[in-house]
């Protein structure tokens, strides 16, 4: 059943009059009730001091550790009588060397190397 075809239209705004003031009533003595917990909240809130994420650490690789040396055995040294020990080649005795073996490799003759 509609409303406009019972009532006149002063009657439906009348209505409509005391519907709207009913709902604002009740919305502000929710919104009075709820003020003191809201207070509350707020003042609680605001004391308490925030608290903040612990920084991560950095994370640490390690480093692989090398294998251990392994000892050889001492080996047991020879006469020196017996074993011949070589000193190292100067710049000169190399170059002679070369230049000897030079030599023998083409044989110089009065006309020119011979092929």
């Amino acid at each position: 059943m509609r409303l406009e075809e019972v009532v006149s239209a002063e009657e439906l705004l009348g209505l409509w009059k005391l519907i709207s003031d009913n709902v604002w009533t009740a919305i502000n003595t929710q919104s009075q009730a709820s003020a003191p917990q809201a207070e509350t909240r707020r003042t609680a809130a605001a004391g308490k001091p925030k608290r903040t994420k612990p920084k991560a650490k950095p994370i640490k690789i390690p480093r692989p550790v090398p294998p251990p040396k392994q000892r050889t055995p001492p080996v047991a040294a020879k006469p020196v009588a017996v074993q011949q020990q070589q000193k190292p080649l100067t710049a000169q005795q190399v170059w002679n060397q070369r230049n000897q073996q030079a030599l023998q490799r083409q044989p110089i003759t009065a006309f020119g190397p011979t092929k």
